[in-house]
């Protein structure tokens, strides 16, 4: 009998935040205890036994997980929070998902909050860094943020006339078939802070 290929269901459930408690249970770690950098090796089966529940799925195989405490936040001109990414996963040495990284996306616009989880490769922000040293060190007037995987966001970045930057996010959530489109202004001086927490959070894991 072929085994069933569950690579989809062991790519979501190890997104979830949940599996930081898994990770306590088996280090027999105090729920209390704070997780700043978590490199744990667990089996595929371990995965799907404690989530998804297929115990006729045997695999050997053995990955890394890294959980980063870090956030790359963006603000507005006016140093006023409007998005950030946070609770980030690194999956490492994971056949067909190598230098995934797991994330949660948080909105807080005016009236709007919203929040959706999504995939991107690590090359996908260390492009983005260096997009943004262009853009910074005005090299090009126009640069954006684009996921390999699953698309849910595209942050485009679009240098005026003065020193100031347009940003137009749009976030798409495929599931409930929503939208959330919108735009604020920064100067140049903002960009070293969001290129520092891109590379603070790639750094954790690593």
């Amino acid at each position: 009998m072929p085994r069933p290929d569950l690579s989809a269901e062991v790519s979501k459930a190890i997104a979830q935040p949940r599996f930081r408690g898994l990770i306590r249970g088996r280090e027999k770690l105090p729920e209390t205890t704070v997780i700043t950098r978590l490199e744990c090796i667990l089996t595929v089966k371990s995965i799907i036994d404690a989530f998804i529940k297929k115990e006729s799925f045997l695999c050997s195989l053995t990955f890394i997980m890294v959980y980063a405490m870090s956030k790359i936040n963006f603000y507005n001109g006016d140093r006023t929070l409007k998005m950030s990414f946070s609770d980030f996963l690194f999956q490492k040495n994971m056949p067909n998902f190598d230098n995934f990284i797991s994330f949660r996306i948080n909105v807080k616009n005016n009236f709007v909050q919203a929040s959706v989880e999504t995939e991107s490769l690590e090359e996908d922000f260390t492009n983005f860094i260096l997009k943004l040293r262009d853009l910074y060190e005005m090299r090009v007037k126009q640069i954006s943020f684009v996921q390999t995987i699953e698309k849910n966001i595209v942050i485009d970045f679009k240098q005026k006339e003065s020193e100031y930057i347009d940003v137009l996010v749009r976030i798409d959530h495929y599931i409930e078939e929503a939208t959330l489109q919108f735009e604020y202004e920064i100067d140049q001086s903002f960009l070293p802070e969001l290129i520092e927490e891109i590379e603070t959070t790639l750094e954790e894991l690593r």
